[in-house]
């Protein structure tokens, strides 16, 4: 009752594949008590779940923190703050939830991962949020960069979460193996231009504040999670050594912890300090641009989610999804494991 029977990849369906991963694998039809256990005991999605899953509790609490005398409700200032805590939280959590419940069925999987890309993209407007609030650089403030700065970040949050379900079923072979990565990586970039701006051509106008040393800790994070993910390192190197500890998917996720938890000390700094200046340069931040933006964002990414998961529940839909596995399976056929 307490222990599950762990597969090869050639044991389940290709779409559980993960690249150069070959053993430690749950059945594709697991229960959610087995899911559970598989928490505890050993598979190659244990450490991928408590890797994101301790983080999330402990922006969870954070949030809680923040929000537990109410002053937050009179401090328009501190609203895209909150914003972006809410949103850590629920990219940390659908990460760690993904992970563990992707096993039950294949809709499962699928639907699940859906509100991972979801979550993420919602993860990259609230630091779009955040950082037009706190961190946007005295040169930049004013310009039309500055002006449609949130309005291009949700429009590239919704079109992220929808090009990355889209790629879980693609037809078109780069789509479906290689866009999911450009497809989370719009919305970053978009939200970042500002900071980058600010790290690279500007000055600090206190010389003494660690806020730009907490973002290029950030950003440094950010690249060596992304080159893990791209790369598969080091699974792709030994496939079969880092089935359970080790593999890039859960360096991916330290990577991304680590980069959020500098990113959050950075925007309180940036908070604390700059406060007086953006206040006077901007006012302060509004409903419609904090919470109001936040909901719109998350009811559109909650109604493709919606699209994406009632398409992939139908017979005709799944068949089709079959099919392309078919397909991959043959055109892998030749390459053996290494290359699953």
């Amino acid at each position: 009752m307490w222990t599950i029977k762990l597969l090869r990849f050639n044991q389940v369906p290709s779409d559980f594949h993960e690249p150069f991963i070959i053993s430690g694998y749950r059945s594709c039809r697991s229960s959610i008590s087995s899911c559970l256990v598989s928490a505890i005991q050993g598979s190659n999605e244990t450490i991928n779940f408590w890797t994101h899953f301790i983080p999330a509790m402990w922006f969870g609490w954070t949030t809680l923190q923040q929000v537990a005398d109410g002053a937050f409700i009179q401090d328009p200032f501190s609203w895209p703050l909150i914003c972006f805590l809410l949103s850590c939280v629920m990219y940390l959590f659908a990460s760690a939830m993904a992970h563990l419940f992707n096993c039950i069925s294949l809709p499962a999987r699928y639907v699940t991962f859906f509100f991972d890309y979801g979550a993420i993209s919602i993860y990259s407007f609230g630091s779009s949020i955040a950082y037009c609030a706190y961190t946007f650089p005295p040169e930049l403030l004013h310009t039309p960069l500055h002006q449609v700065f949130l309005v291009m970040a949700m429009f590239t949050a919704m079109l992220s979460t929808f090009l990355a379900c889209y790629s879980r079923f693609s037809s078109n072979h780069f789509l479906c193996h290689s866009g999911r990565l450009p497809a989370i990586m719009i919305p970053y970039f978009w939200c970042s231009l500002p900071l980058l701006y600010r790290v690279i051509f500007c000055v600090e106008p206190d010389p003494n504040s660690d806020a730009a040393l907490f973002h290029v800790r950030q950003f440094f994070c950010t690249a060596v999670t992304v080159f893990f993910y791209a790369s598969r390192f080091p699974e792709v190197l030994a496939p079969g050594i880092f089935d359970f500890i080790g593999h890039s998917h859960q360096l991916f996720h330290i990577g991304g912890a680590f980069s959020t938890y500098w990113q959050y000390h950075a925007l309180l700094l940036d908070k604390a300090e700059r406060r007086q200046f953006l206040v006077e340069a901007v006012g302060l931040p509004t409903v419609a641009g904090t919470a109001g933006a936040f909901v719109v964002v998350l009811t559109v990414n909650l109604l493709i989610i919606w699209g994406f998961s009632h398409w992939v529940s139908q017979p005709k839909s799944l068949e089709m999804v079959r099919q392309r596995l078919e397909e991959d399976k043959r055109e892998k056929k030749g390459c053996g494991c290494k290359c699953d």
